[in-house]
């Protein structure tokens, strides 16, 4: 990389304080690359709550959905320069066309498996809409079509990159694993409170309530109570679903029996993040479907266990058994059967320390180092 210093331009929706992952990403980049001494570093983005002369934003726009990928496609031909010193770095691969992808020296970012194994069936369609599965078979064939006209696809799991590999036919070599990283300073401070004997404190978190497995968590609880009728049991979810599938949830933890252990508590504010984990007994994550769970990481790092779901990504965060246990997809005895094993444990101090250190695999500073190597990469191979 000798002569003129290599530009990165990070194409993004938007950099704000939103809580969910692409956001979370983009800070991160932000942060760690702007005033880096290898690299110009911009960003590329349609609303910013901060203003720089490398935080690139159009004049005209309103913060609304209509036109969005038209504003995106006439935004990056704008700002983004087209030359062998330049590359494009896009947080979703879907946020720009394959014509793009094909002007410019581009990386994309695949962090979900939910597209490149989408199919049309009458059992998805009864269950989403037709409105919904036409719009994820669109993405597909953009995302695909992205995804080979660009010089590295980049997947936040072993398990993403495997899958899009195998459903986009995409060489190896193309495909890259870096784990996305949290700011864990935070959680890494927070020390587990022990909630007191004949007590079970439980969270879970998310907003797609039914692919994150909500109900048969819910399940679980009833089964739990059936078995332990002394236990104080509470599970606080967070999530910031349709009202009308808050109402669905609240009717079947009524059904269950226990819909005065089941407590939905709105959405979780990063700050707040810390203690609430830090005030549980586990994090349970039951998903049907999940790239990595970002919100794991962030478990492990507060010193917590997480019961998940053995599958996506879930394991390569629960890779031993000391930070936690795994489950079939969808049963909801076997779950209880987990959450009742973890709530023996308790928080031993060594313990503790060993799922803070654990999570230091997901730190800014690793993903500095693999972001870096990756676009060190892309320009020697220039």
């Amino acid at each position: 990389m000798a002569g003129n210093k290599p530009s990165i331009y990070f194409v993004a929706s938007e950099l704000g304080e939103v809580h969910h992952g692409p956001a979370v990403y983009t800070r991160a980049l932000w942060d760690m690359f702007r005033d880096s001494e290898d690299f110009e570093f911009h960003l590329v983005v349609l609303k910013s709550d901060i203003r720089d002369p490398k935080i690139h934003v159009p004049r005209s726009e309103s913060g609304k959905r209509a036109g969005f990928y038209r504003r995106m496609a006439q935004h990056v031909s704008n700002v983004v320069p087209k030359n062998q010193n330049t590359l494009l770095h896009v947080n979703s691969a879907h946020l720009i066309s394959k014509s793009i992808a094909q002007s410019h020296r581009t990386a994309v970012q695949i962090n979900d498996t939910e597209v490149c194994q989408h199919r049309i069936t009458r059992q998805r369609i009864g269950q989403y809409g037709v409105r919904r599965m036409l719009a994820l078979q669109w993405r597909r064939q953009r995302e695909r079509s992205v995804a080979h006209a660009s010089l590295r696809v980049v997947c936040n799991s072993d398990f993403t990159a495997d899958m899009v590999r195998r459903q986009y036919g995409l060489p190896d070599q193309k495909v890259n694993r870096i784990y996305k990283a949290l700011p864990l300073a935070p959680f890494l401070d927070a020390q587990p409170i022990n909630v007191g004997a004949g007590k079970l404190e439980l969270v879970f978190i998310g907003n797609n309530w039914q692919r994150k497995g909500l109900k048969v968590l819910i399940e679980a609880i009833a089964e739990l109570k059936k078995r332990a009728a002394d236990l104080q049991i509470r599970l606080r979810v967070y999530g910031t679903p349709p009202e009308s599938t808050k109402n669905e949830y609240r009717q079947f933890a009524a059904e269950c029996g226990v819909a005065d252990m089941v407590q939905l508590e709105g959405t979780l504010q990063r700050p707040d993040a810390p203690d609430v984990l830090a005030n549980s007994s586990m994090l349970v994550l039951p998903s049907f479907e999940e790239a990595l769970g970002l919100v794991s990481i962030e478990a492990i790092a507060t010193g917590i266990p997480v019961v998940g779901s053995q599958v996506g990504g879930i394991p390569e965060v629960i890779n031993n058994s000391r930070l936690g246990t795994l489950v079939e997809v969808g049963n909801s005895k076997l779950l209880a059967n987990a959450i009742e094993d973890r709530y023996y444990d308790g928080t031993e101090t060594q313990l503790v320390q060993y799922r803070k250190e654990s999570s230091k695999r997901f730190s800014i500073d690793t993903l500095r180092r693999n972001v870096e190597t990756l676009y060190q990469s892309i320009f020697l191979d220039a």
